[in-house]
């Protein structure tokens, strides 16, 4: 039943052994019953026919990978590091065991543990794409932001000219690095970086809110002609966040502010403009959050 892919009816002649029949079941049985469990969802059943297999024959080490697979699918990491470290005692080369390792220590916050495991996994294969991005998201938990930084340049090193086909892993290098540099308040860069990651085509309300605000936020208001050209761009970019999510409360909230921003002195005849079109802003803002105390305190000064 089992070759022949019937893995219901092989369950169910496994499962109806008489006790001294069962004493005559090999582990190679429990292994075709873990995978049939496997196969049918019933992952709890899987688990139990794994761990039966090792039970009888501790030797076949190809068990690890399916049993560990399935404490870390039912949130058994501690079950699953377990098993992975013996995957590699059996299997020192297997580097996608090193990395199963290293993200059920991340869950575990073992970062440390985790950075070894996934240094290995590049020790096998120094070019694996998605290792060095799992290395780059165990340094941010590590607030470990210029280890974060090298593997993400290293990873747009190995990319190079090939961005279409590696375009999710860009996407996230480049926002990433966009918002290193946002919160460092190095606007310029930032901006670089997210224009970047809208090049590669995320193009969504988030990406333009940051674009519309690094521009805003890195206004030299001492240059007059410069300042009116990147406010016509700061909210052109926040609005396009608003047309991509209507109710996102951040961009409402910086689209007030950065009209307000772009008040110029004097009697400038788009001021009113702006201020009447700031506080529609502010307000939609607290129709979707009453109590945002940012956009009622904007209000009030206006």
């Amino acid at each position: 039943y089992y070759e022949t892919g019937n893995y219901a009816k092989a369950i169910e002649f496994l499962t109806k052994l008489t006790p001294s029949e069962k004493n005559g079941v090999r582990a190679d049985d429990f292994l075709k019953l873990g995978k049939s469990y496997s196969t049918l969802k019933d992952t709890a059943n899987a688990i139990k026919s794994y761990e039966a297999t090792l039970n009888l024959d501790s030797t076949m080490t190809d068990v690890y990978t399916d049993l560990a697979a399935l404490y870390m699918s039912t949130r058994r990491y501690d079950d699953a590091i377990r098993i992975y470290h013996k995957k590699v005692n059996a299997d020192p080369r297997s580097g996608a065991s090193y990395v199963n390792l290293a993200l059920s220590l991340m869950q575990m916050k073992r970062y440390e543990e985790a950075t070894q495991a996934l240094h290995k996994a590049l020790e096998i294969n120094p070019e694996y794409i998605q290792g060095h991005m799992y290395l780059a998201t165990v340094y941010a938990l590590m607030d470990s932001t210029e280890a974060q930084q090298r593997e993400y340049e290293y990873v747009l090193n190995l990319i190079g000219s090939n961005e279409a086909k590696y375009r999710k892993e860009a996407q996230e290098i480049y926002y990433r690095l966009g918002m290193s540099n946002f919160l460092s308040k190095k606007y310029g860069t930032a901006l670089d970086f997210f224009r970047k990651a809208l090049r590669v085509r995320l193009d969504n309300s988030e990406i333009h809110l940051r674009i519309g605000q690094s521009i805003i936020l890195g206004i030299d208001d001492t240059n007059e002609d410069d300042k009116r050209k990147r406010c016509e761009e700061s909210t052109k970019e926040i609005r396009r966040a608003i047309d991509l999510e209507k109710n996102n409360v951040d961009a409402h909230l910086w689209l007030g502010h950065a009209l307000i921003k772009c008040r110029f002195p004097g009697e400038d005849p788009l001021n009113k403009q702006k201020k009447e079109e700031a506080k529609a802003e502010f307000r939609k803002v607290l129709k979707l959050e009453p109590n945002n105390q940012e956009a009622k305190k904007a209000l009030e000064r206006l």
